[in-house]
């Protein structure tokens, strides 16, 4: 197994009892330049925002500085990828009876993923993907500050739910998490 692989197993407690074979297969679907940031059997949800379709699946996550990747097995082996820069807001909740989660959104998709029963872990997760998706969007801009408001792109928290949300400049929408209205401001 790979050091950077066993070092988050061990600084996240993830336990790999029946979960070793896949955490060892989502191995080989690393390239050799990415930073894994987590990395955990889970639990997600995907929610298709156009068809209000959800589905649920067990499987082998990982977080690394370029994507989110999800691995599972239901009939065949099926890999779903979410890369950095599609997505539009983070957010984490939980309250340590049903777990902690992890949410994103994409244009078309909301996923949310179990990550543990501990606030640390979850809100540390969050604060890591929210700066990792910056960082893809200054790398995709030529390095630029992102975020400045005189730039393409703002980082917006929703006074309403408190999502962190990532707007392109010029375009008021809706919170993707409790719909109201984003300011700019």
């Amino acid at each position: 197994m790979r050091s950077d692989v066993e070092k988050l197993i061990k600084l996240f407690k993830v336990k790999t009892f029946g979960n070793m074979k896949n955490l060892e297969m989502l191995e080989f679907e690393i390239m050799p330049h990415e930073k894994l940031l987590y990395i955990a059997p889970t639990n997600i949800k995907i929610r298709n925002k156009l068809y209000a379709k959800e589905e649920k699946f067990p499987g082998t996550l990982f977080i690394s500085d370029l994507r989110i990747l999800f691995r599972y097995a239901i009939r065949k082996i099926e890999l779903r990828e979410f890369p950095l820069l599609e997505i539009h807001s983070i957010a984490s909740n939980g309250n340590g009876i049903s777990g902690g989660n992890v949410s994103f959104c994409t244009k078309n998709e909301r996923v949310d993923f179990l990550v543990s029963y501990k606030k640390e872990i979850f809100t540390m997760l969050e604060t890591s993907l929210l700066r990792e998706v910056e960082q893809a969007v200054k790398k995709f801009n030529n390095n630029e500050s992102v975020y400045d408001p005189k730039k393409e792109y703002i980082v917006v928290d929703c006074p309403n739910c408190g999502a962190l949300n990532i707007l392109k400049k010029d375009i008021i929408r809706a919170c993707e998490y409790c719909g109201q209205p984003q300011s700019l401001t």
